[in-house]
C-alpha cells in the first residue's frame, strides 16, 4: 500500500490566542491571532472542553461562560483561505465565587442588632465585606465594612432588607439579601399642638406620637386622663385629641396605650403637666340711639381673677379702618344710620383672649316728605305722606295746613284732605315720628287756584238723525275739556256732535270735565235717554215670489208699544187687520187672502195706528209727495 498526506505549499499557518482569568458566572473573552500577516484565516473552531459543543466563527474574538469553576484546556484550530490548518492549546482558569451568609441577634429599642458573617470562602480567602442594613433614614450609618458589625434601628420600621457583599482575594464577588426583624417595643408620647399660652374654654389639642418599634405591632386602645375628672378612650388612631378646660389651673394629663404583637400584650403610659390659664369672658353693654346721640360703650367682661390688660373695640363701620378704640369704656358718634356689629376683644395678664360682638342700631330718623293733588279752591286738596322710614315704622303724623281761618287746620291722619275756601299761598307742615321716637319735619308752600264752571246744553236728533246729539259748551273760566259719552267714546272738542248707535241701555250719562289754565277741574253730568223709533210700510208685495220677505204685506218697525194695521179693498171693505207685536216689531203680515180666498191683483188701501215705547205716536211715512200720512196704498201682484 501507499500512504498519502496533504502538504500545504503556501507557507506555514500559525495560530494563537489569549484569555483573561475570570470568576464563575462572568464570560471569558478569547482573542485569536495568526501568522504570517500575508495569510488570511477563513474560520476558527473553538473547543472549550467543558462539555459544550465546539463553536465555529469567522471572527477573531469570542465570549464563553463556563458553568463551573476550574482549569480548562481550550483548543483553537484555524483554517486559512488556502485550506491550510493550525491548532493551539491553552489552559484557562475560572475562579470559584465566595458564598455569602450571615446571621443576626435582634436588639431592642435601645440596643443595636448584632450581625455575624458566616460566608463560605470557596477555596479562596474572603478579603472584603460590604453591609447595607436597609435603614435609609440612618444616613451614612446604613453601611459598614467590618466583618461582624452592629446597627441600631430606629422605632419607625420593624422589617429591613439587609444586603451583604463579599469579595475574595481573586476579586470574585457575590451577595445575599435577607429580611431582619427588630425587637418590638411600645413608645408612648404626646405633646400639645398649641403654642403658649394654653387657655381655658379653648380647645387644647394633643398630638399622639406613640408607636410600636415594629410594623407587626398593633395599638388597640388609647386612654386619656385630662386631670380635671374627664377621661376619654378609643380604639382607633386619631391624629389629634382635643379637650377644653372650664377653668385655669395645672393639670396632670396621662396617656395610656395598650397594644399587641401576635399574642403578646404591651401596656405603657406617660404623664405630662399642662398649665391652663384662665380665659376672660368679654361682655358689652350699650344702648341704641337716634341721630346725633353719643353712643356709650361699657366693658362688662368677667375676668375670673386675672386682670385685663388690653381692650380693643371695633365699632363696626366697614368703610373705615380707624373706627376703633383701645380704652376700657369708649364713646363713639356714628356718621351714618345703620345696624353695626360692634366687637370687643379683651386680653388678660396671661395672654388669654376672648372676643364678643353685639349689634348696635343707630336709628335712622324718618325723612319727612309729602305730595299733594288738586290745589283748587273749594275742592279737597289731597295730601299724601311720602316720608321714608328705615329703622322703624312711622307711628304718628301731625299736619298743619297753614289755613289759620279754618277750624280744621290740623290732622293726624296719614293721608288727609283739606278744603281751602280762599285763594292764596299756604305753608303746610308735616311732622312724622317713628316707633323709636325719632322724628323729622318738612314745610312746603301750597298755592290754591280758582276753579272753572262746567255747563252745556244738548240738542237731540241733530240734523234729523235719531241718536245724534249736538252739545253746546257754556262753561266759564275753562280752556280744556274732556267729554265722556258713556258709550266708550270721548272728545276734547269744545262743542262736539256725537252719534249714538245703541239704545239697549237707553240712559247715557254725558259728562263734561272743564279745566282751566291751572289744571283745576269742574264736572257736570247730564242723563240722556235714547230710544230709536221708526216704522216703514212697503207699497207692494207678491205671495208667489220666491223671496219670503216680499210674500206678505208686513210693515217694519222698532220699539213699538202699540200697533194696528188695517187693509181695505178699493171698495172700502176691511180685508185684513192685526195688532200683533214681537219684541217691539210687527209680528205678522197680510198674505193677500180674505176668508181663505186669494184676493185679485190690484191696489189696496192700508191704515196704521202706532205708538212707540217713548210714548210718541207714529206720524206716518212719506209716500213720495213730501207729505207724511198714516195711510196709503199697497199693490198686490200675482
Amino acid at each position: 500500500s501507499r500512504d498519502t498526506m496533504e502538504v500545504c505549499l503556501f507557507g506555514t499557518l500559525e495560530v494563537d490566542f489569549t484569555a483573561q482569568k475570570e470568576c464563575l458566572g462572568q464570560p471569558t473573552t478569547f482573542y485569536a491571532t495568526y501568522g504570517p500577516p500575508s495569510d488570511s484565516v477563513a474560520s476558527y473552531r473553538w473547543d472549550f472542553h467543558d462539555g459544550t459543543p465546539a463553536q465555529v466563527t469567522y471572527f477573531d474574538t469570542i465570549l464563553h461562560t463556563f458553568a463551573n469553576p476550574g482549569i480548562y484546556n481550550v483548543e483553537l484550530s484555524a483554517l486559512d483561505t488556502n485550506g491550510c490548518t493550525a491548532i493551539m492549546y491553552h489552559e484557562v482558569i475560572v475562579d470559584s465565587l465566595p458564598t455569602p451568609r450571615f446571621s443576626y441577634v435582634a436588639g431592642s429599642c435601645e440596643t443595636p442588632m448584632q450581625f455575624t458573617d458566616e460566608s463560605l470562602e470557596g477555596g479562596n480567602f474572603i478579603e472584603t465585606w460590604l453591609w447595607d442594613f436597609g435603614d435609609t433614614i440612618s444616613g451614612t450609618s446604613n453601611f459598614d465594612t467590618i466583618q461582624n458589625p452592629t446597627h441600631l434601628y430606629g422605632p419607625n420600621d420593624s422589617t429591613y432588607l439587609v444586603k451583604l457583599i463579599v469579595t475574595n482575594i481573586n476579586g470574585c464577588t457575590d451577595s445575599i439579601t435577607q429580611e431582619v426583624t427588630t425587637r418590638a417595643c411600645l413608645i408612648v408620647d404626646f405633646y400639645p399642638i398649641d403654642t403658649l399660652p394654653l387657655c381655658a374654654r379653648e380647645d387644647i389639642c394633643f398630638t399622639d406620637s406613640s408607636h410600636f418599634g415594629t410594623n407587626n405591632g398593633n395599638i388597640t386602645n388609647w386612654s386619656w386622663k385630662f386631670g380635671d375628672g374627664i377621661t376619654t378612650s378609643y380604639n382607633a388612631f386619631q391624629t389629634e385629641t382635643c379637650h377644653s378646660y372650664a377653668i385655669g389651673g395645672a393639670y396632670a394629663v396621662t396617656l395610656t396605650l395598650t397594644g399587641t404583637i401576635g399574642t403578646d400584650v404591651y401596656t405603657d403610659s406617660i404623664t405630662r403637666e399642662v398649665i391652663v390659664n384662665s380665659t376672660p369672658t368679654a361682655m358689652i353693654e350699650v344702648a341704641n340711639n337716634c341721630l346725633n346721640d353719643i353712643t356709650y360703650f361699657l366693658d362688662k367682661s368677667e375676668t375670673y381673677g386675672t386682670d385685663l390688660i388690653k381692650w380693643h373695640w371695633d365699632f363696626g363701620v366697614e368703610a373705615l379702618t380707624d373706627d376703633t378704640a383701645d380704652i376700657q369704656n369708649p364713646a363713639y358718634i356714628y356718621t351714618a344710620y345703620d345696624t353695626y356689629t360692634t366687637g370687643l376683644t379683651v386680653t388678660n395678664e396671661a395672654g388669654c383672649i376672648h372676643d364678643t360682638t353685639q349689634a348696635v342700631t343707630i336709628y335712622k330718623p324718618p325723612v319727612a316728605d309729602f305730595s299733594w293733588q288738586e290745589t283748587c279752591q273749594g275742592y279737597y286738596t289731597n295730601f299724601f305722606d311720602t316720608s321714608i322710614s328705615d329703622s322703624a315704622l312711622l307711628s304718628s303724623y301731625f299736619w298743619d295746613f297753614g289755613d289759620t281761618i279754618s277750624l280744621q287746620n290740623t290732622s293726624t291722619l296719614k293721608d288727609p284732605g283739606h278744603i281751602y275756601d280762599t285763594l292764596g299761598f299756604y305753608q303746610v307742615n308735616l311732622l312724622v315720628t317713628d316707633a323709636n321716637t325719632c322724628w323729622d319735619s318738612i314745610t312746603q308752600e301750597v298755592e290754591i287756584w280758582p276753579s272753572p264752571t262746567a255747563l252745556f246744553t244738548l240738542t237731540e236728533d241733530w240734523e234729523g238723525r235719531q241718536g245724534q246729539v249736538k252739545l253746546d259748551n257754556l262753561s266759564q273760566g275753562a280752556l280744556y275739556y274732556d267729554w265722556y259719552f258713556d258709550d266708550g267714546d270721548t272728545s276734547q272738542q269744545v262743542n262736539p256732535v256725537h252719534q249714538y248707535l245703541d239704545d239697549s241701555d237707553p240712559v247715557y250719562i254725558l259728562r263734561l270735565i272743564a279745566y282751566n289754565q291751572f289744571g283745576c277741574p269742574d264736572t257736570l253730568d247730564y242723563p240722556y235717554t235714547l230710544i230709536f223709533t221708526g216704522l216703514y210700510v212697503p207699497n207692494a208685495f207678491s205671495p208667489s215670489i220666491s223671496n219670503a220677505e216680499f210674500r206678505t204685506f208686513k210693515p217694519v218697525g222698532i220699539n213699538l208699544s202699540e200697533y194696528k194695521l188695517e187693509v181695505f179693498s178699493s171698495w172700502g171693505n176691511l180685508v185684513y187687520t192685526t195688532t200683533l207685536l214681537e219684541n217691539g216689531q210687527p209680528a205678522v203680515g197680510w198674505d193677500g187672502t180674505f176668508e181663505g180666498q186669494d184676493m185679485p191683483t190690484g191696489t189696496y188701501i192700508w191704515r196704521v195706528t202706532a205708538r212707540f215705547r217713548d210714548d210718541t205716536y207714529w206720524r206716518g211715512s212719506d209716500n213720495g209727495d213730501g207729505n207724511t200720512k198714516t195711510q196709503g196704498t199697497v199693490t198686490l201682484i200675482r
